[in-house]
């Protein structure tokens, strides 16, 4: 059961892999402005040179170009940046860290104030509307709005991502945890004189830690969608930033990349936490 459940993941990936390349090509190649190069604007270039520029453009044929692409990600090439005239292997190696560290410092800020705004609405009910309400704006929020203010007044993007997912982390930690006030042994722990924040951590946020790692794994799919906006906006040199100007320059080739690795990221995230979850119902089981 475990074989066929790695090989449905595998399974899974290439599927989704295969179909977001596509999507991202299909969304370049009908964009408006696609194939129009700005040197040909160059009053001083001759015919022929114009000629050239036109025979460099990307292939007529859609699948003809996607699976030149696919085939050279196969072999481990993952072509050139037309706007960057860098290699998207290189493009990758430089930026890739700087958003892994600013998807990391925003989850754990996120994580470090949704837990805790989860917990005081849950034990101190005076705390509830207060909290729910203010979680409800962040939500309506959308993240390039946050992350302009956050530009303006100086501050990181990782307080954009961050913003992005704690209302996401406060709403389902919340609901984990009103979930387990009802239980026989929580309600016989109060019932003995336990101190209610005792039994808040051994009792109720101890049993549901695999449920909060799955909800860990969703939380980086969301950080990773946030950290776009958040980068291109903050002006973070990551992946957030290449991805926006290459959608602004058209440069299919960095779309390509980031979207297959973002892909990646996201379905091993969710598996992950899947698989944790489904651990706990085997072991209660």
């Amino acid at each position: 059961m475990r074989s066929s459940s790695i090989l449905l993941f595998f399974l899974r990936l290439g599927l989704g892999l295969l179909i977001g390349g596509f999507l991202t090509l299909m969304l370049v190649r009908f964009a408006p402005g696609f194939g129009v190069d700005e040197r040909e604007l160059d009053p001083a270039l001759s015919e022929a040179r114009r000629a050239s520029i036109r025979n460099q453009a990307e292939p007529v044929s859609l699948w003809r170009s996607y699976s030149t692409y696919v085939q050279g990600a196969l072999r481990g090439d993952l072509g050139t940046s037309s706007s960057l005239n860098t290699t998207v292997r290189q493009l990758l190696i430089d930026r890739g860290p700087v958003t892994a560290s600013t998807v990391a410092a925003g989850l754990g800020l996120a994580w470090m104030i949704a837990l805790p705004l989860a917990a005081f609405t849950v034990v101190w009910k005076a705390c509830e509307i207060p909290l729910i309400a203010a979680n409800i704006l962040l939500l309506c929020l959308p993240a390039g709005l946050i992350a302009v203010y956050f530009f303006l007044i100086g501050l990181p993007s990782t307080g954009v991502i961050a913003a992005g997912v704690v209302p996401k982390v406060f709403v389902y930690s919340r609901q984990m945890l009103i979930a387990s006030e009802q239980r026989p042994h929580v309600l016989g722990a109060l019932a003995r004189g336990v101190h209610p924040w005792r039994v808040f951590w051994l009792h109720r946020v101890m049993p549901a830690a695999p449920e909060l790692l799955a909800l860990l794994g969703v939380s980086v799919t969301i950080a990773l969608g946030t950290a776009i906006p958040a980068e291109a906006l903050c002006g973070s040199p990551g992946l957030g930033q290449l991805a926006w100007k290459a959608a602004v320059s058209r440069d299919v080739a960095p779309l390509l990349a980031i979207t297959w690795l973002l892909t990646l990221v996201a379905f091993t995230a969710n598996a992950v936490g899947s698989a944790i979850k489904d651990s706990k119902k085997a072991w209660r089981e």
